[in-house]
């Protein structure tokens, strides 16, 4: 099996990596803040609400001391021009424990409007995982391509009892045959079926401040759902019939809210489909 990730096509990439152990422990690494954070060395502050529809949230701060993981050292492939991932979001599209998490991977900050897949299976005494990124942009495949095998071979590393390799000398590399990988698959696919509009076509531009909006509409009805949230906790600490009756009034507001950001998911991913 090898452990370079596949490159689907221009905006998809998936991993398979063989774990030791049982499907629950496998699943806890995954899916619980605990679990994720002993493997995952960029992500803090992981949350989760494990349902569909349910929230997830999290930081990506640089890994062991670093201050900038966007340009390590001199690299002969550009660096996304929006700057870095920095607080993903999203929802839960599917939960299935202890075999399918998947969810939505949003940082409006950045232009990012993507979705991750986690499969579990059995195998052979073992766990094999299949990890998949989807619907990104072609010009952060290789960050995203390389930042994640890292990431999985930190998991397996750990589950095997060994010292996973320092991160930024693995990222660096990887990031280059991850660019050069997806450079060749964007060439064949856009001599095949151009499916990449090019940037000074009017429809495309269109479609790009559409999709721009969409992402600030998306921040937007986040934050006032965070606010929503807030209030609850605060009526959470009172008791009457009128904080009950105000509390089912922002229990349905918040579910108005989750709604919309889903929407807006789809409106996001019905324009990717006319340019990916």
């Amino acid at each position: 099996m090898s452990s370079m990730g596949t490159i689907l096509n221009s905006h998809t990439v998936r991993f398979e990596r063989l774990l030791p152990g049982s499907m629950e422990s496998a699943w806890e690494y995954i899916s619980s803040p605990v679990g994720i954070s002993k493997w995952q060395r960029c992500m803090a502050d992981f949350s989760i609400e494990l349902e569909r529809g349910g929230r997830v949230s999290f930081r990506i701060c640089p890994p062991e001391g670093q201050s900038d993981i966007a340009v390590p050292v001199p690299i002969p492939v550009p660096i996304p021009a929006q700057g870095l991932i920095q607080n993903p979001r999203g929802l839960v599209s599917e939960c299935t424990p202890p075999r399918i998490l998947a969810y939505s991977f949003m940082d409006p900050s950045c232009d990012l409007a993507s979705h991750v897949r986690f499969e579990l299976e059995e195998r052979d005494g073992k766990v094999l995982l299949t990890f998949t990124h989807s619907h990104l942009s072609p010009e952060f495949m290789a960050q995203v391509g390389a930042g994640w095998h890292v990431h999985l071979d930190t998991l397996v590393a750990i589950l095997n009892g060994e010292e996973p390799a320092e991160f930024l000398p693995e990222f660096v590399e990887l990031f280059k045959k991850y660019s050069a990988a997806i450079a060749a698959t964007l060439v064949l696919s856009s001599s095949a079926a151009p499916a990449i509009a090019d940037s000074s076509d009017t429809a495309y531009k269109v479609m790009s401040e559409q999709r721009t909006q969409l992402l600030k509409s998306y921040d937007r009805v986040w934050k006032e759902a965070d606010d929503l949230k807030y209030k609850l906790a605060v009526l959470a600490r009172e008791t009457s019939q009128d904080t009950d009756r105000a509390e089912d009034d922002l229990q349905r507001e918040l579910k108005n809210k989750y709604d919309d950001l889903h929407r807006i998911e789809v409106d996001i991913r019905d324009l990717d489909k006319a340019v990916i």
